[in-house]
């Protein structure tokens, strides 16, 4: 999807590029495979060279997998790539792929590549040979941790001989091989990078002035609207901040929303205000605090009309600025705290509509007009099942009761497409649930431990017992006992447990499978299956949990379970008790039965565990 991804787990396409760096904290990133099979491409071809027909160069082989031929019409160097991958491991964003067109047989076959007279003689004099370069990667390692993987590495070349019109190359599932007349091809080599720490660093502190003009601001990632760094020359003393004003007139950056009508989107659009979040999806518990202000003197800038109806601000209506938490990045969840320039404030469940309607409203109240440009001083608590609230100094929410078990980022936004400011934007932690309050598994997993579900810890705390692995082979591997996820059996109601990790040739490996769509199971629910990935498919077994803790096996047609389908038909059931979609979280390694909440249907969070 990207060259780079550096957008939070959380965010559409989370995962899907060449290069992940996600930890600006600590400067890791990850050379994701995905650039190895672009390399065989890029390394081995041109800008203008040309495919050659199906059937005349390009084809299907035998038993299962592609080839295609480049060739260069200046050079006539000419690359042919074969792949032989399952369907499985090939699954594409969109769109999926026919099975039947993917159909590959797990063995090993050999491809023989028959060369013209014609193509050998433009590289070879009379009576000398070819030399052929041959690269290869396996993107289906045959192990659970992967450790036999071979991405880009090149092999011994091809020597293709007077006489000779052809080769003969072994391919095996998983491979992509490169086999080509160019000899300059490199395989690149980066730095071991730091190590990961994927939580968000807290306590957090805006330290604005030491980033350029027109940048982001550090941590923050814009969902709606776009939020830059600018200079603004004001008079502090105005500040009607908790803290102490400056008295000076002084030039300090601020975090200003630069976009003052809705834009042409080309993706889902919810209708929702600016809004820029920071942090870990898993966050529950936080106290944040902004200064802000709508500055008056870019509100004579707004363009006169909005192509899109309903989407352009009213002179009249009151601006707001709002902090967040527990937040989505479509703003739909998570109380949201905002103060208008008419001196209503709100707490909303998600965030206000940029038509100037707010979303659900949970509390409200007034305080004496504040109007524009002065700076003021918002800060939301959010601890467990309660809210609390200030204004500068003055406390106009006290342990407001609210959902608990929502989870989601910290943000800051507006009610509307106008020209906020953020000035000292603080994050930190509430309450004490946020180191090892895990409940502790009464004894160490071992072969044999029954598999099954517990209430998430909070905050995305790391424990023992909810920390997994997805492996490239599917295996679904607990991190403390390097045990694999097994089904005791493809029937109805079948335990799952934990035992030895198996080779896929193994006898049993089948029930160690769990199949899932890895291009999106980090981005959204899906299901993870013993015998395949399609939803259409409804006589597979999957991967069930239930709220009285238990997990098995089930077929995917059973009735009452929360099933992997659309956000309108799930609403027309009032709660469920068990589930057979899950979704994966890098960060804390969990494996979550919602990725975004979902509590009028399933309560707490609940997360797979060992203990």
């Amino acid at each position: 999807w990207n060259a780079v991804g550096a957008y939070y787990h959380g965010n559409n396409w989370f995962g899907t590029a060449m290069i992940n760096a996600v930890e600006p904290w600590t400067g890791h990133y990850q050379v994701t495979p995905v650039t190895w099979a672009t390399a065989h491409l890029t390394q081995l071809s041109s800008i203008g060279w040309r495919y050659l027909e199906n059937n005349h160069g390009s084809g299907q082989l035998s038993m299962g997998g592609y080839y295609v031929t480049l060739v260069d019409p200046e050079s006539h160097h000419l690359t042919i790539n074969i792949a032989k991958i399952s369907h499985d491991h090939a699954r594409c964003v969109r769109p999926n792929l026919p099975s039947e067109d993917i159909d590959v047989v797990q063995e090993t076959e050999i491809v023989e590549i028959s060369l013209s007279k014609t193509t050998l003689n433009l590289f070879s004099p009379q009576d000398s040979f070819v030399t052929l370069h041959v690269w290869k990667s396996n993107f289906e390692p045959s192990n659970s941790l992967g450790n036999d993987q071979q991405w880009f590495e090149r092999l011994d070349d091809i020597y293709v001989y007077p006489g000779e019109t052809g080769v003969r190359i072994h391919v095996s599932p998983g491979d992509v091989l490169s086999i080509s007349t160019l000899d300059t091809a490199r395989k690149g080599q980066a730095p071991p990078p730091p190590a990961s720490q994927p939580r968000f660093p807290l306590p957090y502190a805006s330290r604005f002035d030491q980033v350029e003009e027109s940048q982001a601001a550090p941590g923050f990632c814009d969902q709606f609207g776009s939020f830059e760094l600018h200079e603004a020359e004001e008079d502090l003393t105005q500040h009607k901040s908790s803290k102490s004003p400056h008295k000076r007139k002084t030039s300090l950056k601020v975090m200003r929303q630069m976009v003052q009508q809705c834009p042409i989107h080309w993706a889902r659009y919810t209708g929702k205000a600016p809004v820029s979040v920071i942090g870990n999806i898993e966050w529950q518990d936080l106290t944040i605090e902004a200064v802000f202000r709508i500055n008056p003197e870019l509100l004579d800038q707004q363009l006169p009309s909005s192509p899109n109806k309903g989407m352009q601000n009213s002179p009249h209506s009151p601006a707001a600025g709002c902090v967040a938490t527990r937040t989505d990045q479509y703003w739909s969840q998570g109380p949201t705290f905002c103060f208008l320039s008419n001196g209503t404030w709100t707490l909303t469940e998600g965030g206000w509509y940029s038509d100037g309607k707010p979303s659900r409203i949970l509390a409200q109240g007034t305080l004496p007009k504040p109007g524009l440009g002065a700076w003021l001083d918002i800060r939301l608590e959010t601890l467990k099942g309660l809210a609390t609230a200030w204004i500068g100094s003055q406390k106009v929410l006290d342990q407001y009761s609210i959902p608990d078990g929502v989870f989601g980022f910290a943000a800051v936004g507006s009610n509307g497409w106008w020209p906020v400011e953020f000035r000292n934007v603080s994050i930190d932690r509430a309450g004490v649930d946020w180191h090892n309050h895990e409940i502790p598994c009464q004894k160490p997993p071992t072969n044999g431990s029954l598999v099954t579900v517990r209430p998430c810890p909070r905050n995305g705390d790391y424990g023992e017992g909810s920390q997994w692995l997805l492996l490239p082979d599917w295996t679904i591997l607990h991190n403390a006992s390097g045990l694999c996820l097994t089904a005791q059996g493809l029937t109805q109601g079948a335990g799952v447990v934990l035992s030895p990790c198996l080779k896929s040739w193994e006898s049993g490996s089948v029930l160690q499978k769990f199949r899932n769509d890895y291009s999106t199971i980090r981005n959204k629910q899906g299901v993870f299956a013993l015998n395949g990935t399609s939803q259409e498919d409804m006589g597979r077994w999957t991967l069930r949990g239930n709220l009285d803790g238990s997990v098995s096996i089930q077929s995917m047609g059973d009735d009452g379970v929360r099933k992997a389908s659309s956000y309108y038909n799930i609403r027309q059931h009032a709660a469920f008790t068990s589930w057979n979609v899950w979704t994966y979280f890098p960060n804390s390694k969990q494996i979550r039965n919602q990725y975004t909440q979902e509590i009028d249907l399933l309560g707490y969070p609940m997360c797979l565990s060992a203990c």
